[in-house]
């Protein structure tokens, strides 16, 4: 009987794609202590990085009995302790530290550079009497002082490198209170940015003086020298502090009550806030909410190659932040994402509806070039717009994790995935650079991941971390798509122009239609701006490339008219005006990359829209009207 190899063959390379493709949670791992800490101050992981071996790193606190990491087990020091754990890609433990005295010690922060450094920020606790730091058993130190905030290196292989400790032996209990950490970042050449928040004193022997409380950034090299200070002459609360690596910036973005807090000297009017500073501290600029104190920016904010920022938050009923108005929630607060530019205008926002208190404090993280996520942890219902999928659980079944992947050009939200727990609390998330994604928090009893169930070990809760990707720890060509495009009338020719090895293409063209092929021929029944995504596949996994593409008659006139609506003057130099809308219709202008410039809602008849501050070139005027017709207008500023 002759046998079909061809079938089996098939059907075996068939299943071996959509295994190499397949994304999903793939490992957890957990930590704690059997004891029980008493107080709110659950055991947690509060931030994670990765190396450029794909290895990631959490820092988090632990009670001090029997500290259990991944099933390795040591004796903790004191009430507690900072926790610094290594795993490979895999999810095999590598190493892990204990560090910390006989008092409350937190581990805040970890950061990694591309020369095999790791770095992390940190309270130690010296104000008891008698009191000895165990750093692991790499080193020791003693001596009774309110010197508490430290940062501490190791190598990727887990040895001791230095520890700098910027306070003075004798600051006063007043400075030590009003002295804390805000952030930590570090680049790839191992230069250390730290922010703080310092009270009048002298710091490093003496080399810098503080004249009043402000907010620093303090700067080391990789061995450990302290070499300035920028005073961002503000005084902000919690939060996270974000370097755009290209243009040297930094971003503050956090949560705290506007009674004690500026920003370059102004109060804040809301504690949902994100300020800008250039790479010498000069203020830049600083977007916020307009509901007070309520709730805060999220966990870490993103920033993209293009210097676009991507900041979780959850909006209040009809609350606007920085012009992004809420229109889902009810009883219940909005889980948002937002993109800005670098000169902070929103470019996009999503909201997701709930029907129970959901948080989103494990913040957001770029997987590749075209995807961000977010992690978050909620109740009950949990649905995006504008996507089908939602999850919904029942009523006290207690928190689980969540990831929300949305496309970075867009907004569009790609997919969402969930991990069964028993309660739990989210605080860290962060990317590989290989198309996976770590996210770390807690959990109270259970927390199950890949069909894994773990189990606390005892205390309130223990600590967690999981992957979300992909099988193959050894990816390093994460697909990069692109395309061009041109166009005879309404028929548009796409070709493929992104990286090679593509095993797979989906094309969807905006109004419906889809292909599969690498550079496909589309006809478009209308003409009009269409959102074109691209999603290629590989062995390392996916990557979706989006971008707005425009069909419309080559001819612009001067004043064009459509019944009673004339846009004029075209080309446009200054105030570009729209005269003769709808009242209530939407106008949104668009520039050649698809980003959104401006939008508002026609009050009147006319209205007059500045272009005083566009970068010369083409952008797109489309009004949208209350039944979702929409007229398109390209026009041109000088």
């Amino acid at each position: 009987m002759k046998k079909n190899y061809s079938f089996h063959f098939s059907l075996i390379l068939f299943l071996f794609c959509n295994v190499s493709f397949a994304q999903s949670f793939q490992w957890g791992r957990r930590a704690g202590s059997a004891q029980t800490t008493g107080g709110s101050e659950w055991e947690h992981v509060n931030s994670m990085a990765v190396d450029v071996h794909g290895n990631v790193y959490a820092v988090g606190h632990v009670a001090q009995a029997s500290v259990n990491v991944d099933g390795d087990v040591k004796n903790g020091n004191g009430a507690f302790d900072v926790v610094l754990a290594s795993f490979d890609c895999h999810g095999s433990l590598r190493w892990w530290k204990v560090i910390g005295g006989p008092s409350k010690d937190y581990g805040f922060e970890v950061c990694t550079d591309k020369l095999d450094g790791v770095y992390i920020s940190c309270l130690l606790d010296r104000s008891q009497g008698g009191n000895t730091i165990h750093i692991d058993s790499d080193t020791t130190f003693s001596g009774k002082t309110n010197k508490c905030l430290s940062l501490i290196k190791y190598d990727t292989a887990g040895n001791y490198k230095w520890l700098s400790a910027p306070q003075a032996d004798t600051i006063s209990l007043n400075t030590y209170i009003n002295t804390g950490d805000l952030g930590l970042n570090v680049d790839s050449a191992g230069n250390v940015y730290w922010m703080l928040q310092m009270a009048a004193s002298v710091y490093f022997y003496g080399t810098l003086n503080v004249p009043q409380t402000s907010d620093y950034i303090l700067q080391y090299d990789r061995s450990g020298n302290f070499n300035s200070a920028l005073n961002l002459k503000s005084m902000v609360a919690g939060g996270r502090l974000t370097r755009d690596t290209r243009s040297g910036r930094f971003y503050y973005a956090g949560y705290g009550n506007t009674s004690t807090m500026n920003v370059n000297g102004v109060p804040l009017s809301s504690s949902k806030y994100i300020a800008a500073f250039d790479k010498t501290g000069k203020y830049i600029w600083c977007k916020q909410g307009d509901a007070g104190d309520v709730g805060g920016v999220a966990g870490t904010l993103g920033i993209d190659g293009e210097g676009s920022i991507y900041a979780a938050m959850l909006l209040d009923v009809g609350e606007t932040f920085n012009g992004f108005k809420d229109k889902l929630s009810s009883i219940y607060i909005s889980p948002t994402v937002i993109k800005m530019d670098s000169n902070g205008n929103v470019l996009w926002g999503v909201e997701a509806k709930t029907n129970a208190a959901t948080f989103v404090d494990g913040g957001i993280t770029l997987r590749n070039s075209g995807e961000v996520v977010l992690h978050g942890k909620f109740p009950g219902l949990l649905k995006w717009q504008n996507f089908n999928d939602s999850f919904s659980l029942p009523f006290n079944s207690g928190y689980r994790p969540f990831i929300t992947r949305f496309n970075t050009t867009t907004g569009k939200v790609l997919g969402i995935d969930q991990l069964p727990a028993s309660g739990c609390e989210e605080y860290a998330t962060v990317s590989d650079g290989r198309n996976n994604v770590y996210i770390g928090g807690n959990f109270y009893t259970t927390l199950t991941v890949a069909g894994n169930t773990l189990a606390k070990v005892g205390g309130e809760s223990d600590w967690y971390i999981a992957k979300y990707g992909h099988s193959n720890c050894n990816c390093t060509n994460i697909p990069e798509p692109q395309f061009s495009m041109t166009k005879t009338g309404q028929t548009a020719n796409f070709t493929y122009t992104g990286s090679s090895g593509i095993s797979t293409y989906r094309w969807d063209f905006g109004d419906g239609d889809t292909a599969t092929t690498a550079s496909p021929i589309h006809n478009y029944k209308d003409s009009g701006s269409y959102i074109v995504c691209l999603k290629v596949t590989n062995s390392c996994g996916d990557n979706t490339y989006c971008r707005q593409v425009y069909l419309f008659p080559n001819s612009i006139y001067n004043v064009l008219s459509a019944g009673d609506l004339r846009i004029y003057p075209n080309p446009v130099k200054d105030m570009l005006t729209l005269d003769g809308v709808q009242q209530g219709v939407s106008v949104t202008v668009y520039d050649v990359y698809g980003r959104k410039i401006i939008q508002l809602i026609a009050e009147g008849k006319t209205e007059h829209i500045n272009t005083t501050d566009w970068s010369p070139g083409t952008y797109l005027v489309q009004i949208t009207d209350s039944n979702g017709n929409r007229y398109n207008q390209k026009v041109i500023k000088e």
